[in-house]
């Protein structure tokens, strides 16, 4: 099953395929869904400027998920994880997500700001997990928003901000990239 939107498979964060008529949930296909798109645009018209260096974007995308967007604690326990959590309308619309919502809103985020980034899949403490790769001044970085996301008041640690391979991949393991930035995608870069 394809969608009609990108050609891509349509599979979920496990690597199961979609059957019915489901609706691709890629962050780039979101034409689907303008109430995301509203909010992303709502976020880069007060939050990014021309005059920001790359690292001053990344960092604002980082800050703002984590100040809107909770880890959807309850439902990931009680293993009744809504498909909205694993999105970037999830954390966008409801302010919730698990790993994945994180990962896909950042590098949502990233890709309307004009910054390259990476979504990774792969294991995190054994547990299979979703962070980012990020491109600043010419380097690669990797960022797991949802560890440094505490949801205790708000309070961002930054412990998994901007981590060299080294030291990310103590405690991470990348079994694939999930998706490539798509070279030939024309979105408008948003800034004030």
């Amino acid at each position: 099953l394809y969608c009609n939107y990108c050609g891509i498979p349509m599979c979920d964060f496990y690597g199961h395929s979609y059957e019915g008529d489901i609706q691709c949930q890629k962050w780039w296909c979101r034409a689907y869904d303008p109430e995301a798109i509203a909010v992303v645009e709502c976020f880069l018209l007060e939050n990014i400027t021309s005059d920001m260096t790359e690292y001053e974007k990344v960092r604002a995308i980082y800050e703002y998920i984590a100040q809107n967007v909770c880890y959807d604690m309850e439902n990931y326990r009680n293993d009744t994880v809504p498909p909205e959590s694993y999105t970037p309308r999830g954390a966008l619309l409801c302010g919730t997500a698990v790993c994945n919502g994180y990962a896909e809103t950042f590098d949502l985020l990233c890709l309307f700001a004009g910054i390259e980034s990476k979504y990774v899949i792969g294991k995190g403490m054994g547990a299979l997990h979703a962070w980012n790769q990020v491109k600043i001044d010419g380097n690669w970085y990797n960022i797991d928003l949802t560890w440094d996301d505490t949801d205790d008041e708000r309070i961002l640690e930054y412990k998994y901000f901007l981590l060299s391979d080294d030291l990310f991949y103590r405690s991470h393991k990348a079994t694939s990239e999930k998706y490539e930035r798509y070279t030939s995608l024309k979105l408008p870069v948003l800034v004030k």
